[in-house]
């Protein structure tokens, strides 16, 4: 089969040009699309569109599945058409209620993480989370309104990238946010304590970048658990990703062979050991329900034969680094 050569860019939304900080989704990023069109480039690749749990990382997300409301433009209830807004909520996102529900449950306790909320909330009582929504009823909705908006923007934009020959490259991060509504809702999916609070933690082990390796924090999945489900969290996830972009970079990919499991009261990843992960189950699975996802392995660093060899069964494509290549 003829491949045919693209070049593209790296750049995420918010580091387009706005008056008031961070780049948006307004006329910035279609002016963009026009800029990429005149410079020859096809492929627009970006960080992940989620939101951050604290700082301005999206590797550590509030959701594995929202949009950030800061990328709204400042007219965006301008644009909220109510009547597809209504039709919208008749068949809405299977996240969307849960996520609007910890948004206004974490702004009302002082953004604490959810394990340290009140036991009833923490716990998700139907009856405490139906009472607590019917009081917060206009953040709630405010919330989803926002998500319905980015999302009719995000497509929009999709539509004008690929009438002007431009295809979208997203990014998903191998882990979440402990502090996300994804583990909140979720708990039984991840490796916690008794406590709801991560008895593991995620990193990677020294190397020639770091003495102490990299302590990430994040919770590790309890895979035997998502096996069960037939890994329908990642289905989900990944029929998200798919809506939104042509291409997926998976980042970390070496982490669907084994993760660096690191006893969660360690103050550094020195001490941690390789925890065999069923990547192999998981990419058939999603293969066998996306036949037309197009992956690209996050493949740099310390890369395994076995990891190689997950690549390889799947025919996915790699990164590498143009730097290193005169070295």
């Amino acid at each position: 089969m003829k491949r045919t050569r693209q070049a593209g860019v790296l750049m995420h939304i918010t580091s387009l040009p706005n008056n008031s900080g961070l780049g948006k989704l307004d006329e910035a990023a279609w002016r963009f699309l026009d800029w990429m069109v005149a410079s020859g480039l096809s492929v627009w690749q970006m960080l992940p569109l989620t939101q951050p749990a604290q700082g301005l990382s999206p590797y550590q997300s509030l959701s594995a599945f929202a949009m950030n409301p800061a990328l709204l433009p400042d007219n965006w209830q301008q644009q909220l058409d109510e009547a597809a807004y209504e039709q919208f909520l008749n068949h809405p996102p299977h996240w969307l209620h849960d996520y609007a529900l910890f948004i206004a449950l974490r702004e009302t306790f002082q953004c604490q993480p959810w394990s340290d909320w009140p036991e009833a909330y923490k716990k998700r009582d139907p009856q405490a989370l139906a009472e607590f929504a019917q009081q917060h009823q206009s953040r709630i909705t405010l919330l989803k309104q926002q998500q319905f908006v980015l999302d009719q923007l995000w497509q929009q934009l999709k539509a004008d990238a690929h009438a002007k020959g431009i295809q979208l490259f997203g990014d998903m991060p191998m882990f979440v946010a402990y502090d996300s509504a994804d583990v909140w809702v979720n708990p039984d999916q991840f490796k916690l304590d008794d406590a709801l609070k991560p008895s593991v933690v995620a990193g990677v082990p020294p190397d020639y970048f770091s003495k102490t390796g990299q302590y990430w924090g994040n919770p590790l999945y309890h895979w035997e658990v998502m096996a069960e489900t037939g890994f329908d969290w990642w289905i989900k996830r990944f029929a998200q990703m798919m809506a939104q972009f042509d291409y997926i970079r998976f980042d970390h990919f070496r982490g669907l062979v084994a993760c660096w499991e690191i006893d969660a009261q360690e103050k550094t990843a020195e001490h941690g050991h390789w925890q065999p992960v069923p990547g192999k189950a998981l990419l058939a699975v999603l293969h066998q329900r996306f036949p037309e996802m197009k992956l690209v392995a996050e493949d740099l660093g310390e890369i395994t034969p076995e990891v190689k060899e997950l690549k390889e069964a799947f025919h996915l494509p790699g990164m590498s680094v143009l730097q290193f290549g005169f070295e």
